[in-house]
């Protein structure tokens, strides 16, 4: 079973969460089959603010894809301007494997005390992969380690740019 979430275009459709919380927060354990497939494209997600709450101690300002679904699928969005106060990954938390193909993760921030992947924070855990192709990181900062990306997942990286991504620890990228 899967779910896809389309835009009109990158720069038509923007899911603007104005500061007020997390833009989109796929969570498949809430729902009545645990594993599902996500895919997502031709959109903008910005302005995402993940805060701590009763409920959720999970990075993601942007997007939170969490309880390890069986793939994901991110083609032609942009990720921009968003902030995690509670744990990793300013602009998108990715626990499960998958592909961003085209994508756009910028100007996005891991704000809390040690928290990394300012951009992305990637993870899988059944040692599947997660491909990043045609995109753009840049600009993102992250407290922690991986200003541009946290992975805890095996990257395959094809002409991608990373640039000006900030990590107070180890890896700007």
């Amino acid at each position: 079973r899967g779910m896809g979430i389309y835009g009109a275009g990158m720069h038509q459709t923007i899911v603007d969460a104005n500061n007020l919380g997390r833009a989109l927060d796929l969570d498949p354990a809430d729902s009545l089959s645990s594993r599902k497939s996500f895919a997502i494209g031709d959109l903008t997600i910005t302005n995402g603010h993940a805060i701590p709450t009763l409920t959720h101690a999970s990075g993601g300002g942007g997007l939170l894809l969490a309880s390890g679904t069986d793939y994901f699928g991110l083609e032609r969005v942009a990720a921009m301007s968003n902030q995690s106060d509670v744990y990793d990954g300013g602009g998108i938390t990715l626990d499960s494997p998958g592909t961003i193909r085209d994508s756009l993760v910028s100007g996005n921030v891991a704000s809390v005390a040690s928290a990394s992947g300012g951009g992305l924070s990637l993870g899988t855990p059944d040692g599947r992969y997660v491909e990043v192709s045609g995109s753009t990181i840049s600009g993102n900062s992250a407290t922690g380690a991986g200003g541009g990306i946290d992975a805890f997942a095996t990257l395959r990286i094809s002409n991608s740019t990373f640039s000006g991504n900030h990590a107070n620890r180890n890896g700007g990228g």
